[in-house]
């Protein structure tokens, strides 16, 4: 009777141990690649700036101001190219902004998804000058 009884204990434990290497693996197959940390972080900061252009749209957009925009956003894509980078570290990612010297992490990518924290990623925290 005993010995049934840690017979069933070793094969919960043992599929204990199958699950948690199965999550591992899963999560390691599916870390998110810089490309994507990239991805996410402009379709956040468009996100922001569609956001900032519809409070302006009160006022009237000439066609010179929307041009301007697009231009602003084709540059601001270079920027996030070269600022963004990612911390692997196999199981999980960081999305690491770097930005006139200073460093911050602004996501967290796993399971093939990147989420960004939005209060890191406020343009006047990130552009505001060090102490």
């Amino acid at each position: 009777m005993e010995e049934s009884q840690n017979n069933k204990v070793n094969i919960q434990l043992d599929k204990r141990w199958l699950v948690a290497i199965a999550v591992c693996i899963s999560a390691f197959a599916t870390n998110p690649s810089l490309e994507k940390h990239k991805s996410a972080v402009k379709t956040e900061v468009s996100s922001l700036m569609q956001k900032e252009m519809a409070k302006s749209e009160d006022s009237e957009a000439t066609g010179f101001e929307n041009l301007g925009m697009a231009f602003g956003s084709i540059m601001l894509n270079s920027m996030i190219d070269n600022a963004v980078s990612v911390n692997d570290f196999l199981l999980f990612s960081t999305t690491k902004i770097s930005y006139k010297g200073d460093s911050r992490i602004v996501g967290l990518g796993m399971f093939g998804n990147v989420f960004l924290f939005k209060s890191a990623l406020n343009p006047e925290e990130i552009l505001k000058e060090k102490p």
